[in-house]
Formats: structure tokens, sequence, C-alpha cells
């Protein structure tokens, strides 16, 4: 029995697409990203057979029909893929999501009914095919666009994302091509060797570094959402006051944006409010602190993971990343030492109690009795794949407004530290972007302004 004859360049698509589906998803480290960019340019590469159909056909419209059938192909790719996406974009966006799909497929068909129809070199349908990759690209981001500086970070991606599709498209327009190919009109001058090495280049470079844009977009897409969708102003419409840290501070006033304060001279934890208690540190400025009554020396606490802050008698500080320490003086004998869990915490001046945060919960806790949850903010990070490593958290009076300082890491970028302020009535939440230095990790407090 003869087999059917199976033009050569499916075999070139079978291989070629998986890989050029890992480049342009590797940066997302994610096998579901993979899978994704693999449905959706296999979808590019199925529909190529009955495009060219449509364009050996009489029809009469043939033109609408092939962007028409990109445009289908693109939301039947996305639809496909929509079950593998874990992005909250992604589902709070579904149809912007199927719709993306057929605007890629568009313009990159589009593009292909012009090299059909004029018969230009491959290397200006690669050129042509790069914009109508970037605008693409574009298109599917708009849900995370919030500023002018977002926009200028997509658009410089979607340029070293383009030139991954665009020399694929390229080699699937005219290699993989099973229809004969049309003859180039291109003169040799322009489209020379050189030029084609030069095309070669910029995809070597651009798939190299759309690695790391996607990872940039990866980490960053979700922020940007978050920034865009969930921040409420309204939330901190009655707050009035200064959130204070070591380095910075942040100043609130009603109905305006909060402005962030560097402190000339960063304030410090080494003298208790009545002078008598001092503390000495090691050479690193942490590590060790030795605390002296009247210059006698009383304690000796040999882990200090970062500064602390005084209540009267009462000196609390972290010991590790969720471990902190409480000190309660005597005059000149050995403070009483209590230790307990938390991510992030707060004293409340004139009392016993400390609030605390732990795995995105608040709660107060006075003296030995068990601890009262005060707010819970793990529904509202439960929408988000991102990871925050909680800094540090401080309260308004009343609990009316919860601060929560976060550590967000970024793709080959240095932590930044980002705010929220959840109204614990309303469960609004405003959010402020790279507030104070990436490595302080100082405790806050809420000053209200008199």
């Amino acid at each position: 029995m003869k087999l059917p004859h199976i033009p050569a360049g499916y075999f070139g698509i079978a291989i070629l697409t998986p890989i050029f589906a890992g480049l342009a998803s590797f940066g997302a480290v994610s096998w579901l990203a993979f899978f994704r960019t693999l449905l959706f340019f296999g979808c590019i590469v199925l529909f190529l057979p009955v495009a060219n159909r449509l364009l050996q056909s009489d029809r009469k419209y043939k033109t609408l029909l092939v962007l028409g059938g990109a445009f289908v192909a693109g939301v039947i790719a996305c639809a496909l893929a929509f079950p593998l996406a874990t992005s909250i974009i992604t589902r709070t966006c579904p149809v912007h999501y199927l719709l993306s799909g057929g605007v890629y497929l568009i313009l990159f068909y589009g593009v292909y009914l012009l090299y059909v129809r004029y018969s230009f070199h491959w290397s200006f349908l690669f050129i042509y095919l790069t914009p109508a990759g970037m605008a693409g690209y574009i298109f599917h981001q708009i849900p995370i666009l919030d500023s002018a500086e977002t926009f200028i970070t997509v658009c410089l991606a979607s340029i070293l994302n383009a030139l991954t599709m665009a020399f694929f498209l390229t080699v699937l327009f005219t290699r993989l091509n099973p229809l004969p190919r049309p003859p180039s009109n291109g003169k040799n001058g322009f489209a020379s060797s050189g030029f084609r090495i030069i095309c070669c280049l910029l995809f070597g470079f651009g798939g190299f570094f759309s690695i790391f844009s996607n990872g940039v977009i990866g980490y960053e897409q979700e922020r940007m959402f978050m920034m865009a969708h969930y921040s409420d102003l309204s939330a901190i419409r009655e707050l009035s006051g200064q959130l204070e840290s070591y380095k910075s501070a942040l100043s609130f006033t009603p109905g305006k944006k909060p402005e962030e304060v560097k402190f000339q001279v960063e304030k410090n934890d080494k003298v208790s409010p009545d002078g008598q208690i001092t503390i000495q540190r090691g050479r690193d400025g942490y590590t060790q602190a030795i605390f002296l009554y009247k210059g006698k020396k009383i304690y000796t606490a040999e882990s200090v993971h970062e500064r602390g802050f005084w209540d009267r008698n009462r000196y609390v500080f972290p010991v590790s990343d969720s471990v902190w320490n409480e000190l309660t003086f005597h005059g000149n004998a050995p403070p009483t030492v209590h230790s307990f869990k938390a991510q992030g915490v707060d004293i409340v001046p004139g009392t016993d109690a400390v609030f605390y945060c732990k795995d995105n919960e608040f709660f107060l806790k006075k003296g030995d009795s068990e601890p009262k949850k005060i707010y819970s903010a793990k529904p509202f990070f439960s929408r988000f794949s991102t990871q925050y490593h909680p800094v540090a958290t401080t309260y308004s009076p009343g609990f009316k407004h919860i601060f929560y300082v976060c550590r967000r890491h970024q793709f080959l970028a240095l932590p930044t530290r980002i705010l929220f302020v959840f109204e614990s009535g309303t469960d609004k939440v405003y959010i402020y972007d790279h507030f104070g230095s990436y490595n302080d990790n100082s405790p806050m407090q809420w000053r209200e302004k008199k």
C-alpha cells in the first residue's frame, strides 16, 4: 500500500514548533507556560494549510475569510490554554485573554497575506512580523498597564519577545510552508547575505534576551495588575499621620497620595526612654547586643537580627526572620525574657501587649493570654501567585488600618519593599510600591498628626 505524500516541511514544523515554544516561554520557568505557548504556536501552524487553501480558492472574500479564520484560531488556542493559566490576570480578564490570541493571529496572518500578494524577500517578512508581534504582545499586556513607566517596560519587553516569534514565523511562512514560495521581488543588494546574517544575529540576541524579558514580565505582571486593579486610594482617605521606620517615613494627608520622607539622621534604639539602659552593639551593628544599666552590664543578646524598639522598660527585637524576643527590665537586675513567633511586630504603648503578624494574619497578644485575631489578609493574598515576605507591621488607633510591609523578590534585581494598607472595616487595600530601602528590616510605628 502506498502511503500518502507528506510534505518535507511538516517534519521541520514538528521539530521546530516545540523548540521555539520552549524558547519563547523559557523565562517563565514553568511547564504550564511552555504548554500554553506550545498550544498557541501549534494553532498558528495548523491554521497555515487552511489559509493556503483559502488563498488558492476562487472565493470572493478570501482575504476576510483568512483574517476571520485566523482570529477564530487564535481564540481557540487561548481557550485550549485557559485551563493551564495560573495568573489572576487571566482569571480576572478571561475575555481579554481569549481576544489576545485572535489579535495575535490577525496581525501575523495579515503580514502573511502581504507576503503572498507582493512576494517580497524573507528578510522583509521578518522585519514586518516583528512590529506585528510587538503590537500583539502589548495588546496581551493591556490589563497590567497602569502608568507610563509600565507601558514603557512592556514595550521594551515586546521587542525581545517579538523577535523570537518573528523568526519562527519567517521560517514557517517560507522554508516550511507547503504552499509554493512566491518568487522574490526584493533587490539582492538589500536582501544580501550580510543582511541575513544581521537578521540571524538579531534573532540570536532577541531569543537570548527574551528569556530574561519573559522572566521580568512574569515577576512583574501580577504586581502591575494588582496596582492597577486592587489598590484603592479611598482606603486611606481619612489617614493623617506618619508611618515611620528607622531610615524613612511615609507621610499621609487626607485625600492625597502619601509622600515618602528620608531621614537625614537615622533613628536609633540604643537608649531606653528613661535614659538608664543603653545598648552596646557588636562590630557589625547587629548579631550581639550588650545591655548596660547605668554603665553596668546586665544582659547580653547573642542573636540580634535587626534593631528593635522601646516602650517604657520593655525592649522588643527580632532574633530571626520569624522569632522575636521581648525583654522586660527591672532596674539593675537581669531582664525577663519572653520569646514568641512572629514575622513583624509592634507594641501597644503603655500596656504589656504586642501586635504582630504571622502568615498574613494579624494578632493582638496581651501578656500570657491567648492571642486575639484582629484581621486576616489571607483572602487578598490568595488571589496572587507572587510570594510576599513580611518585614514589618503596625496599626492605626482602634486597628482601623493595618500597615503591612513585605519584601518582593525580583527577577535578576534587588528585592523591593511594598506597603499594603488594609482598611479593616471595609477590606479595602491601598498599595504603595518601593517603600524605603530594600535592606531595611527595622520595625515601623504609626504617628498620628496632632
